[in-house]
Formats: structure tokens, C-alpha cells, sequence
């Protein structure tokens, strides 16, 4: 899969503990007319990929992805969009689990965008790399 550097979240970013995405992607890079409020979750389908790149090895706790948006690169005042379910360690002990997180959701109408990474308890060896792609790899969408 191929990832453009300005529309990454994460990458290979290790998730042991809650965290956020190591950055943040400025959607006025994707549209400007993300600065006038426009729902860029609305229209044509936008693919996201969130893949564990290295398995976890805790397998009695869950981890759970949010996307979050905000009018600052500060996130302030974070507004959650989407989140998906919470997923146990044991279905993601090997590279190539993908979050049920697939599209752009609707409500993605602020400038700055990030993920959420919540754990139940301390993982161990997981990586998560995520951002905004083209197309979804076959048989994934």
C-alpha cells in the first residue's frame, strides 16, 4: 500500500498505552474548501486505512481507533466523528489486521483530523500504521 507523507497518521507507530496519532493531517491539504466547513465525509467515498503492521502479544485486551477533528492544530476542543468497536489483542497477533474504519465518515468538517488509540490495558509489540489512501487493497472494502 502506498501512503502519501501529508495524509499519514501513523506510521509503524507503537501502541502500548492510549495515544494519539503521531500526526496530524491538515485537511485543507485534501480540499480547500474544508476551511468553509464542508463535510468532506459527503460525496465521493475518501478510503482510510488503519492496518497493524507488527502484531500484538497481550491478547486479553482491547483496542479501540477514533477519528478526531478540530478548527485547531492544537485540538482544543477535539469533536470525535467515528469510532470503531473495540477489537481484543487476539484477533490482531499478526500484520495485516485492518480497522472496520474504512471511509471518510460524514462530520469530518473541521481543518485538522487524528486518530485515537484507546487501550483497555497495556498491549505489548503492536504497530499501527494509518492514513489516507487511494483505493483500499482488494477484498477490503
Amino acid at each position: 500500500m502506498i501512503f502519501s507523507e501529508q495524509l499519514l497518521f501513523s506510521d509503524a507507530q507503537a501502541i502500548t498505552a492510549s495515544a494519539k496519532s503521531t500526526n496530524v493531517i491538515d485537511m485543507s491539504a485534501v480540499s480547500p474548501l474544508i476551511t468553509s466547513r464542508f463535510d468532506m465525509g459527503i460525496g465521493v467515498v475518501i478510503p482510510i486505512l488503519i492496518q497493524v503492521v507488527t502484531g500484538f502479544t497481550t491478547s486479553a485486551n482491547t483496542l479501540t481507533v477514533s477519528i478526531e477533528t478540530d478548527d485547531n492544530e492544537g485540538f482544543a476542543s477535539a469533536k470525535t466523528v467515528l469510532g470503531a468497536p473495540a477489537k481484543p489483542a487476539s484477533e490482531m497477533t499478526s500484520a495485516g489486521f485492518i480497522f472496520p474504519i474504512n471511509y471518510m465518515p460524514r462530520g469530518v468538517n473541521e481543518r485538522y483530523m487524528r486518530l485515537d488509540y484507546t487501550v483497555s490495558a497495556a498491549l505489548a509489540a503492536g504497530k499501527v500504521t494509518a492514513g489516507i489512501i487511494l483505493e483500499m487493497p482488494q477484498g477490503n472494502l
